[in-house]
């Protein structure tokens, strides 16, 4: 009896190993279930594109009318959502295949995803709504009674807030079905380094757009141009090596590489001219140079309307089989554009009337306050505290890439380090597999250098906590200031089980004045991970933080206050 059940019991562990492995491993039902999120979202920014010379001429077409007396207006929306014209399968049919396959993603994994999804839907047939309402404004001629074209300019300026909701909800999604797919056992195949070169210049390029749009013509931007100038560099250089597992029959794959590299030196071409203030070749138009540049510029080299980046990448993926996350489309910007006339002095300037009059008001009670209660508010101010020996801890996984973590943690230490003296010191050390000084102890003042150090991190795809504190500690205590505020920062998104021995290094470190605090990064503050998060930051006497765009800056500030003179 007691061998039967020894061999039982070895039975039972080998088929829980086995069921635990096999739920690590990537399948390409998976695969195709989380990429069929995208090929609908990628549709619908397709769509949207379409649409965007439609609705600026209709929107000059109403400020003629209004400036010009123009005595009609003439409107025919093409039938873009329901036309194969433009699509070999519909984008309706696209997103009903989202839940046909949805099964083979994990339920807890999923859940987001739809929501996210869910949301890009809601926008996409709002638009529809408000077309087909425009269409009928226009040729009842309803339009004639409406002076000076109040309800259609609101509906415009509807289509442009929800060409921005496209925008942001496309980028939550792809971080989140990229999370997902990272949460598998990383498959290595021949390809597998010439995916993430190609991957990487792609999410570079993307870098760009997105300031471009942002109307950023900081230093940040000139950093990113210059890491894309490397890629585009190693592509080159390292061609062959990159290409020594295609076979010597396949042109396919090599035309389209080298495409790929024509795209993103265009792309970096447009960028480099936008930054150059001297440039005039978008001045003088209704709006912002920014604006032409990432519509017309920008995204005809990575979107797949001129077969760009993210076309010629998905092409790839699907013609070698790769078990890989697409790469996502960006929509256009639209921007209504008023009429030279007073009835619209309030609106002209807004890119977004509704929104920026919510924040002027927010503005105005804001200052309201200030004069009320001016002696109350604190100014955020280093005075009296004592020197500082950060070191900032990042795990650099794939899913900290999302907007509102490791992207809200270098936006918000960019405006702290503003408040830090010439005798606080940063470091920074990234932990995935391994940890990596990034850089050693930089003082404050020397901005550039921290946020160039920022900028320059990769995300991996794994996480070895142990490793990261072990260096961080070393670390601390070659910089150490005597009594100074000697403080690791340790900044994640996600849980993890601390071994024996590093429990032991993270409590004898805290008796010697090197403190641990913990950031948590997520969309919500899960209870477990909030109690294993605090237990840790209370082994290394230091705090645990939920961390949000509401108070990430005044978390930085406070753990910077933490000793005092």
């Amino acid at each position: 009896m007691k061998i039967i059940l020894t061999y039982f019991s070895r039975y039972c562990w080998f088929f829980l190993f086995f069921q635990s492995f096999a739920q690590t491993m990537l399948t390409e039902q998976t695969c195709r279930a989380v990429n069929n999120y995208l090929i609908y979202s990628n549709e619908v920014i397709y769509s949207l594109t379409i649409m965007h010379d439609e609705f600026e001429q209709l929107n000059n077409s109403f400020n003629q009318f209004v400036e010009l007396k123009a005595t009609d207006i003439k409107y025919s929306p093409k039938p873009v959502l329901s036309d194969y014209e433009y699509f070999p399968v519909l984008p309706d049919s696209l997103y009903l295949k989202i839940y046909e396959e949805n099964q083979h993603i994990l339920i807890e994994q999923r859940v987001k995803a739809l929501e996210q999804v869910k949301k890009i839907n809601a926008v996409s047939q709002k638009i529809d709504d408000l077309r087909n309402r425009l269409d009928n404004y226009i040729n009842s001629g309803s339009y004639k009674n409406d002076k000076y074209l109040e309800q259609g300019y609101k509906w415009l300026r509807q289509i442009e807030v929800a060409y921005f909701d496209i925008y942001a909800l496309q980028d939550k999604l792809y971080w989140n079905l990229n999370g997902i797919l990272n949460a598998y056992y990383p498959e290595n195949s021949s390809y597998t380094n010439l995916f993430l070169q190609l991957n990487l210049s792609i999410q570079q390029s993307k870098r760009l757009l997105k300031a471009v749009r942002a109307k950023d013509k900081s230093a940040i931007l000139s950093n990113d141009c210059k890491q894309l100038r490397e890629s585009i560099r190693d592509l080159k250089l390292n061609r062959n090596s990159y290409l020594s597992a295609v076979p010597a029959d396949d042109t396919y794959i090599r035309v389209r590489y080298d495409l790929m590299i024509k795209a993103a030196e265009s792309l970096l071409s447009s960028t480099t001219e936008y930054l150059n203030s001297s440039s005039s070749r978008y001045s003088g138009l209704e709006c912002s140079s920014a604006y032409y540049y990432y519509n017309i510029d920008q995204l005809g080299v990575y979107n797949r309307f001129e077969h760009g980046m993210t076309y010629l990448y998905n092409r790839l993926i699907i013609h070698s089989k790769e078990k890989r996350i697409f790469a996502d489309e960006l929509p256009p910007i639209f921007e209504v554009v008023y009429p030279e006339h007073p009835a619209f002095d309030s609106l002209r300037n807004d890119a977004v009337p509704d929104v920026a009059k919510f924040m002027e008001m927010l503005e105005k009670k804001r200052l309201d306050s200030l004069n009320q209660e001016r002696d109350s508010i604190p100014i955020p101010s280093m005075d009296g505290f004592a020197a500082n020996n950060l070191i900032l801890l990042l795990d650099i996984s794939a899913s900290m890439d999302s907007p509102e973590k490791l992207p809200l943690l270098k936006q918000s230490l960019e405006k702290f380090l503003g408040l830090l003296r010439e005798e606080d010191y940063i470091s920074i050390i990234a932990y995935s597999d391994v940890a990596e000084l990034m850089l050693p102890p930089t003082s404050a003042k020397n901005k550039v250098a921290v946020m160039n150090s920022l900028n320059n991190l990769k995300v991996k795809t794994s996480s070895n906590i142990a490793a990261g504190l072990q260096l961080s500690y070393a670390e601390a205590r070659k910089s150490f200031i005597s009594g100074g505020n000697n403080r690791i920062i340790l900044s994640t998104d996600g849980n993890f089980k601390l071994d024996a021995a590093t429990q032991k290094l993270i409590k004898k470190q805290s008796k010697k004045d090197i403190k641990l605090s913990v950031f948590y990064f997520s969309d919500k503050e899960y209870k477990h991970v909030k109690t294993n998060l605090s237990r840790v930051a209370d082994f290394g006497k230091g705090k645990y933080s939920f961390i949000s765009s509401d108070n990430a800056e005044e978390a930085l500030l406070k753990e910077a206050q933490s000793v005092r003179k």
